[in-house]
């Protein structure tokens, strides 16, 4: 709560007081009067504000925090509203930052007082490919991150994923790439039958972190979204200048992390890979474009890739891609999951170890959607 709170002040005096009570505090020095006059002394100007107003203390300094944090936001959004030309997205930024002030959360509890982590299955999120689901595990507050090269099927993965999904609660598809009308194009042709509801697609020109958590935000709380496709990480551009592309894409993936933990959401997002990885037969986390800190800020991060002629044996070469999940953090990697592949659909569906043949049982995986 204390960060940026000192740029909240418009009195220099008032400034230096509270910085003298943030400073006793970490010392673990009690702020009361008498230690605030003691780091004060020689400082008449700011001694007499002191005197005849009220400061804060031990007992009472996070409610101070909150209060000057909260009066500054609502001194900006009195000047903002004010602006002949007003900038919406600004003034939704601080009503929301308003509302994160108000929340009550404590900053720390003792470990009796926590929550029992809630291993409930029924939280887990599909994708709707069995055999894909029997290792993956996707929550809400968790970041799942579809990887693989150019033309290996990643968007096609994530919307399969959300048309299944939407039959139990809303979804969004949040389009860098493709316009609205091209994705409903493909989820048309993927799955044959549109949903009638509960599935929701924005396809922005430009996205921030700040825009995403807006837009995600006013999705969850208008739609009751709880799932979120993000096409894809690459495309997303910060307003702040980084001094590397590198360290842009670090932090925006860190922040996607922290959006779905804070909205309670579960955030699945594409990524290309480098170009180095055209030359190798399997992905690897090394390969991830852009950015070594997907792999740490991520739950789980799952490749789709072809694997080589020779690798498929009988095999139809079109017929088959591998899924593999290279990491999770509340669970073990597993490598190797077939999955059969109908590159004219561009749709997944579940692999018959049985059948190797298109036109057998593969193909009723088609008709029955």
């Amino acid at each position: 709560m204390i960060t940026g709170v000192f740029d909240d002040f418009s009195n220099n005096d008032h400034r230096t007081i509270f910085e003298t009570c943030v400073a006793l505090k970490a010392e673990r020095i009690p702020v009361d009067l008498s230690t605030i006059c003691q780091r004060l002394t020689g400082q008449q100007r700011k001694l007499s504000y002191l005197i005849k107003d009220h400061y804060p203390t031990t007992e009472t300094f996070e409610h101070w925090i909150r209060y000057l944090k909260r009066f500054s936001l609502e001194q900006k959004l009195r000047k903002e509203a004010g602006e002949p030309d007003i900038d919406l997205e600004g003034v939704d930024s601080i009503v929301s930052e308003i509302a994160r002030v108000n929340q009550t959360k404590p900053l720390y509890l003792p470990i009796s007082q926590v929550e029992d982590l809630k291993e409930d299955p029924a939280t887990l999120i599909r994708t709707g490919l069995t055999d894909v689901d029997r290792f993956l595990i996707f929550r809400p507050k968790n970041v799942l991150v579809i990887a693989g090269r150019k033309g290996e099927g990643k968007t096609s993965f994530g919307l399969g994923m959300l048309h299944f999904t939407s039959q139990e609660y809303p979804v969004a598809v949040i389009s860098l790439e493709m316009t609205a009308e091209e994705i409903k194009a493909r989820v048309r042709q993927a799955c044959g039958l549109l949903p009638q509801k509960n599935f929701f697609i924005a396809d922005p020109p430009a996205l921030s972190t700040n825009g995403l958590y807006h837009l995600c935000k006013r999705l969850r709380d208008r739609e009751g979204v709880k799932l979120f496709m993000l096409d894809y990480l690459q495309l997303m551009r910060e307003t702040a200048k980084f001094q590397s592309r590198h360290l842009e894409v670090s932090h925006i993936i860190r922040r996607i992390k922290e959006i779905a933990k804070e909205l309670d959401v579960g955030i699945a997002v594409i990524s290309t890979l480098a170009r180095g990885a055209d030359d190798a037969a399997r992905p690897s986390l090394s390969m991830l474009k852009e950015s070594g800190d997907i792999e740490y800020a991520a739950d789980s991060i799952l490749f789709i890739w072809s694997p080589s002629k020779d690798d498929k044996e009988n095999f139809i070469a079109e017929s088959i891609k591998i899924a593999s999940i290279d990491r999770q953090r509340h669970g073990v990697s597993y490598k190797d999951i077939n999955v059969f592949w109908f590159d004219k659909l561009t749709r997944f569906a579940n692999y018959d170890a049985q059948h190797d043949e298109l036109n057998g049982k593969a193909r009723a995986y088609v008709d029955q959607g």
